[in-house]
Formats: C-alpha cells, sequence, structure tokens
C-alpha cells in the first residue's frame, strides 16, 4: 500500500506580523523625510544667504570702483565736483573721457536726460541712491541705483536690488564725520548697506538690530543709526520680520578731492 506523499505546511506573514512591517516602514519613511526637510531647508538659508552677500558685495564693489573717481578732473577746468551729498544719496562728476569738456548739467530727477560726450559706460556723471523701484513699474523692491534720467524715475540703472538701508556718512578733512557735509571739505565716504534676502521665510524671524556705528582708524567711536526690521516707518513691507538680512560697511577714500 503506497503511503500518501507528506503535506508540506506552507510558511507566510501572520496580520500581525504584516501591521508591524508596515509601521516601521512608516516611521523609517517618516525619519528620512523629516532629515531631507530639514536639509533642504538649510539649504534654501544658505542659498539666501549667499545670494545677499553677493549682492552686498556686488554693490560694495561698484561704489569702491566708482567713489574714487569724484571730482577726476586732470586738466584742472574746475569743472568736475561732487554736486549732492546726503544720507542716503551722493552725487558727483568725474572727467573719466579727459577732454575737459562741460559736465552733463543735472541735478535732480527730472531735469533733461544726461548727455554722455565720449560714448557708452564713460558716464561724467554718477548718481548712486536707493529708491523704491515700485516708482519704475516694478515690483516693491528697494534697489541700489544709479544714473536716474527722466521724470518718472524709469530708466534708474540697477546696482544692487533687495537693499533694505543704505548709509552714506561723510569724513572731513578735520577728520570728523557727518551726513550732511560742506561739499569741498569730504574726503572719504563710509558706507553702510543692509541688504535682505528676496523672499520671506516664514520659520525665521529677525530679531536683530542693525548699526552703522563703527570705531575710525584712530580707536575713536562714531556714533551711527540704528536699523530695526520691527521699525513701520522704516520697514514698510509685508512679512518684514521673516526675511534674512546681512549688513557691509566700508570707507571709501575719494582720491581726487583736495589735491588742487
Amino acid at each position: 500500500m503506497n503511503e500518501l506523499p507528506s503535506i508540506r505546511k506552507q510558511s507566510g506573514f501572520t496580520l500581525v506580523e504584516l501591521m508591524v512591517t508596515l509601521v516601521v516602514a512608516f516611521l523609517v519613511i517618516a525619519a528620512i523625510y523629516a532629515s531631507f526637510k530639514v536639509q533642504q531647508q538649510n539649504e534654501k538659508a544658505q542659498q539666501q544667504v549667499t545670494q545677499i552677500q553677493q549682492n552686498l558685495r556686488a554693490a560694495m564693489d561698484m561704489m569702491s570702483r566708482k567713489f574714487p573717481m569724484a571730482a577726476y578732473d586732470p586738466n584742472q577746468t574746475g569743472k568736475y565736483k561732487i554736486e549732492t551729498a546726503t544720507g542716503n544719496s551722493f552725487l558727483f562728476t568725474a572727467d573719466v573721457c579727459e577732454d575737459g569738456g562741460d559736465p552733463p548739467n543735472w541735478k535732480v530727477p527730472g531735469d533733461p536726460v544726461p548727455a554722455l560726450s565720449c560714448g557708452p559706460g564713460n558716464e561724467e556723471l554718477f548718481y548712486f541712491t536707493l529708491f523704491n523701484s515700485i516708482d519704475a513699474d516694478d515690483n516693491d523692491v528697494f534697489s541700489l541705483s544709479m544714473i536716474p534720467d527722466d521724470l518718472n524715475l524709469q530708466n534708474f540703472t540697477p546696482v544692487a536690488d533687495n537693499i533694505d538701508q543704505i548709509e552714506f556718512r561723510y569724513l572731513l578733512a578735520n577728520g570728523t564725520y557727518t551726513l550732511n557735509p560742506p561739499l569741498n571739505d569730504i574726503v572719504a565716504v563710509r558706507v553702510s548697506i543692509l541688504a535682505r534676502a528676496d523672499e520671506p521665510d516664514y520659520r525665521y524671524t529677525d530679531n536683530n538690530t542693525y548699526s552703522t556705528g563703527f570705531t575710525d582708524m584712530d580707536g575713536t567711536v562714531i556714533a551711527g543709526t540704528t536699523w530695526d526690521p520691527s521699525d513701520d516707518a522704516l520697514f514698510t513691507y509685508d512679512n518684514k520680520m521673516n526675511y534674512r538680512r546681512r549688513m557691509l560697511a566700508k570707507t571709501i577714500y575719494l582720491r581726487n578731492m583736495g589735491l588742487f
């Protein structure tokens, strides 16, 4: 008599084992996702900081190259000089063409368009100021800009966008600093720029205050202006506390002032 073959038991998962496995897998996936989100947020924050710093350096580099040209007058005509110097604007002429001709007769927005006597890129008039580009049919973004050329302020040349505040503080020949200087006594400009990211980060709150005060080379403490992002009069846009910011300051000497 033949024996029936033995039936092997089939192994498998019970419902409890399957549920435990799914729970463990979910926890692992959740941990990986949380780590990914943190890394993504950190990367975004680093990108914003990098963007701000590059923006600041570009603006400061531009001014560091242009400001020393103030009142450059190789033919000693006496026509080239600092025209306006305030806490947030700096206007000067320079005979970049070295032709001794008359500089553009331009003082404020609304005057006739400045004439360039020796071609694009060789401007004889330089005007740096902070303005709200909403006036130029653009986004509500403050920019450090150069050379406005019409009444509607629609042709500013942007030097750096997303600038919250700027201060020009002037060093005089007697060693003192002021925001309202006698134009012929200026020997250097202390530039302070506060820049922000191009968009808010709602996980971040800027509780810092920013001061333009500094200590000069003689060890004298120069009192400055304090910028507080919570100040509604200075920071007028929405979600102002959720922007990352960085500040950069530099003293730029005007090599052509007081030579003649």
